[in-house]
Formats: C-alpha cells, structure tokens, sequence
C-alpha cells in the first residue's frame, strides 16, 4: 500500500484536495477539501478514487491553465476597452456592460436588455444601434466616463 498523506491534487471542478489521514479501519483516506467560496470539507477517498485523481490532473491542470489564459485575455479585453472608452473611442455593447458591472453602476434591467439587443457601439457621446434609442444609455456613458477618468 502507498502513502498518500501530504498528496495535494485537484478535482475535475479545480478544487484543492489535501489527503491529511489515512483511516485503517475503513481503509480510506480522509481529505481536506476546499472550494472557491472558501469552505472546507473533509471526503473519504479510497485508494482507487486517489489513483483516478492523480492519472486525470493533467487534463485538469490543462483546463485550469485554460481558464486562467481565458480569464487574463478577457481582463486585457477589458482594459484595453476602458482605455479605449476613455479616449473617445467606440465599444462594443458586451465591454459597455462589463464596464458599467465593474464600476457596480446600476443599469436598469430594461436598459440592459437593450445594450444587450440593440446597442452596437458607443463612446461618450455618440452610439449605433437598432430600433429605438434608450433614454438611459447616455446617463450610464456620462456616469462611466466619470468613473474611468
């Protein structure tokens, strides 16, 4: 039999398993557990769950490697929209939302169901759209432009 205790790995959801005992009376290893809200549970694991974790943590290294490629590209997406913004150029409808998210400013639930749908493009002053104009659309890009300046 193969210690495991000290072993960290991660399941197919990212989360972090520590193997910390191993319980000789039901032959299996406790684990310590943590998820990305923070809280820690302790699983039983046997031998064979502990094998297949450790013959996937390739796969599961690469995926976490593409989630955090993904997460960087879309934080450098948004960064270059701010800037862009700031200088008075046009964004896409999808970077306007991530924007007015990250600023928490409010957006009416109508409002952004019309940025979603009909907005094209907007700067400070300025947008292209479809159907009709959205009274509110020019208050959130005023109320952007101050945050970001």
């Amino acid at each position: 039999m193969t210690n495991y205790i000290g072993l960290t790995l991660f399941n197919p959801q990212g989360e972090k398993i520590e193997i910390v005992s191993y319980l000789e009376q039901f032959n299996m290893y406790q684990a310590k557990q943590t998820n990305a809200k923070g809280i820690t549970t302790t699983p039983l694991l046997s031998e064979s769950d502990i094998l297949d974790l450790i013959e996937r943590q390739d796969a599961i290294k690469h995926s976490m490697n593409l989630v955090e490629e993904w997460k960087y590209q879309e934080e450098k997406e948004l960064q270059q929209a701010e800037q862009d913004f700031k200088e008075g150029k046009k964004i896409d409808n999808e970077s306007f939302l991530k924007l007015l998210d990250k600023y928490n400013i409010k957006t009416p639930s109508r409002t952004r169901g019309w940025i979603i749908n009909s907005l094209r493009q907007i700067d400070k002053d300025h947008c292209s759209y479809t159907g009709n104009l959205s009274k509110n659309v020019f208050k959130l890009a005023d109320q952007l432009y101050e945050k970001i300046s």
